[in-house]
């Protein structure tokens, strides 16, 4: 079995500790794992990072989700490279039920069921959440009623 975490995770460079947005087990887990290790393959900046606006690993995470039907996850709006589409314009939202408009990571909007609507100016997003009838502020991150990630039970 791989382990992906650690009881002790790493933290990012400002010390916030990374934020679990999905779990996927068993049966579930593996039938993902070809086209997970596929879209990794596919990545087209292996050899790229740029904190801002992008490639970096956030443009990852958002590119192998693009590509993974079953991967339902949806990055918050803090997770700033997420917006970056290379040379694209247009793409599907990483949940693939919506669509944003790109320049390039510095301005952008994007329209989906699961992210509700965001405007991204500059690499930093705000917008509407109706699902989890929440508001998404640059910076602070989503702050509605609703939990955002029901499939993550909240911490104790």
């Amino acid at each position: 079995m791989r382990t992906f975490l650690s009881q002790q995770p790493r933290v990012w460079y400002i010390g916030s500790p990374p934020e679990l947005l999905a779990s996927i087990s068993g049966h579930a887990a593996s039938q993902l794992i070809p086209d997970i290790e596929q879209a990794i393959a596919d990545y087209p900046y292996p050899d790229t990072y740029e904190a801002w606006p992008g490639p970096n690993s956030n443009t990852f995470v958002a590119w192998v989700i693009r590509r993974v039907p079953g991967l339902d996850v949806n990055l918050p709006n803090t997770a700033i490279g997420k917006d970056y589409l290379g040379n694209d314009y247009l793409a599907q939202t990483p949940s693939g039920v919506g669509y944003q408009l790109s320049a390039g990571g510095y301005f952008g909007i994007l329209a989906g069921v699961r992210e509700g609507l965001e405007l991204n100016v500059l690499g930093l997003s705000l917008g509407v959440d109706p699902r989890h009838l929440a508001i998404k502020l640059p910076g602070i991150g989503s702050l509605g009623l609703l939990n955002p990630w029901p499939q993550i039970s909240p911490a104790p």
